[in-house]
């Protein structure tokens, strides 16, 4: 117990409350001096700067304000910033981590792994669901009273004995790879330009490009960052028209959730879930 330590947790309390179990919670306060936000509501950056001093760690979160200059200014003890949550680099706008972060010998923890493990069970979780076309079946009871509609098709892959594209080898699409290798004859496929083939190899698939990549695979994840897919979809869209891909169908899809699904109408209707990416 050192109630020298000042922590300071910027993360509104409902935020805190779903990321952190409530006995860890109890142990951080009883073992130093916490300051927590108790509001329901992201601190802004003046805020965060009118309490910051005399703070030797602070805990942020999604939507919390980025460290302004005047943060910097009051921030006399500052040593340790942890994110619960993924990229950091909203926190630090401009140059303040060459003035400030570096210089002050301040460490700097993201949760991204910890979380990439998290969407990886989800990225799973989603290729069974939607393989089994469960949210057809859903929408189908929903709109029509009908539990196995007949005019659904009947046969779908399993992800053991598919091939399965992964676009990015970003830290979810790592994750997803590893799971994926404890499935029994599954072939996997990678598509990533800072990838060699060696490094594919290293986590269980084969390099290739993206033509090739959905040409082949049943089951398709994309984990590339948003900036590397500008204009992607005008691109690609009549490529995967002609390839099998005689419809597409969209559920939702984000940038950290959500599915896609194609190939509805197809025999074999290959699959592309899109979730959360993070480059390592």
């Amino acid at each position: 117990m050192d109630k020298s330590v000042t922590v300071l947790c910027v993360v509104p309390k409902s935020q805190r409350e779903m990321k952190m179990r409530h006995q860890t919670w109890q142990a951080l306060c009883e073992r130093f001096h916490v300051i927590a936000n108790e509001t329901d509501r992201n601190w802004t950056s003046d805020e965060l700067a009118e309490r910051i001093g005399d703070v030797d760690a602070v805990l942020t979160g999604w939507g919390a304000p980025p460290f302004t200059e005047a943060i910097w200014e009051r921030a006399n003890r500052l040593r340790l910033i942890v994110h619960m949550a993924g990229s950091v680099k909203f926190l630090f706008p401009d140059d303040t981590v060459q003035r400030f972060c570096i210089p002050r010998h301040i460490t700097v923890v993201s949760c991204a792994q910890a979380l990439a493990v998290n969407v990886a069970e989800m990225t799973i979780a989603l290729m069974v669901l939607a393989a089994r076309r469960l949210f057809d079946h859903i929408a189908a009871y929903r709109e029509k009273g009908v539990w196995r509609d007949p005019s659904l098709p009947t046969n779908f892959p399993t992800i053991n004995g598919s091939t399965v594209g992964i676009i990015g080898a970003s830290r979810v699409g790592r994750e997803v790879l590893r799971l994926l290798r404890t499935f029994r004859d599954v072939r996997l496929l990678l598509h990533d330009p800072f990838v060699t083939a060696e490094q594919a190899n290293e986590l269980g698939a084969t390099l290739t490009d993206l033509e090739s990549l959905f040409a082949e695979s049943d089951f398709v994840s994309l984990h590339a960052p948003p900036d590397t897919r500008n204009g992607w979809d005008d691109r690609r869209t009549p490529f995967l028209a002609d390839e099998r891909r005689r419809h597409f169908h969209q559920h939702g899809a984000g940038q950290t959730g959500g599915h896609r699904r194609f190939g509805s109408g197809a025999a074999n209707p290959p699959h592309l879930c899109r979730l959360g990416c993070h480059r390592p």
